[in-house]
């Protein structure tokens, strides 16, 4: 049977809108891959004390935290940092990762009620961008904080080692989140 105009246009907006749902859904579980603190039942992020054996490498608090949150200290050898290096890192690391994780704890209730918007079966994109605009100045204070911890970090560095190390940042993007000691 062919379609009507009028049909075809339903149809086209209906589609539109499973588009959006489907990438405000991808948008959800990407912030919920990141947006979990070190609880036991999330093996993306992990509390400083904590490690596990599905890297190569110890756990540190910003070991699975996203983009921003660089940690220098995988680069501990090549940049030959002091005792007193790594031990002012990763007291900026705990610092950070403790301000991040409670900024992350209020939106567990904004991203709580996103996913009841997301879940009834006629989804008002209205109230999802109302939800969405909720949360964005928490996600800006988290990418802000990322920044910041990135920057007091590179302040221990000497000016030789901050070379180095945004060299090797450059050069090994691809391979420098799974590196070894």
């Amino acid at each position: 049977m062919p379609v009507s105009g009028s049909n075809r246009e339903r149809a086209k907006e209906i589609m539109k809108q499973a588009n959006i749902i489907t990438a405000l859904i991808f948008i959800l579980l990407q912030s919920n891959a990141y947006g979990k603190g070190g609880d036991e039942n999330n093996n993306r992020a992990h509390a400083p004390s904590q490690t596990h054996t599905s890297c190569r490498h110890e756990a540190t608090p910003s070991h699975h935290d996203g983009p921003f949150f660089d940690d220098i200290l995988r680069f501990r050898s090549e940049l030959k940092l002091s005792k007193k290096q790594v031990e002012k890192i990763e007291e900026i690391n705990r610092t950070y990762f403790k301000d991040i994780n409670e900024v992350r704890e209020e939106m567990k209730p904004l991203l709580a009620e996103l996913h009841q918007l997301l879940e009834t079966n006629e989804v008002d994109l209205d109230d999802v961008r109302d939800q969405l605009k909720k949360l964005s100045p928490s996600r800006i204070d988290i990418i802000i904080l990322k920044i910041q911890h990135q920057l007091d970090s590179e302040a221990v560095l000497s000016d030789e080692q901050l070379e180095l190390y945004r060299e090797l940042k450059k050069n090994g993007r691809q391979g420098y989140r799974h590196r070894t000691k």
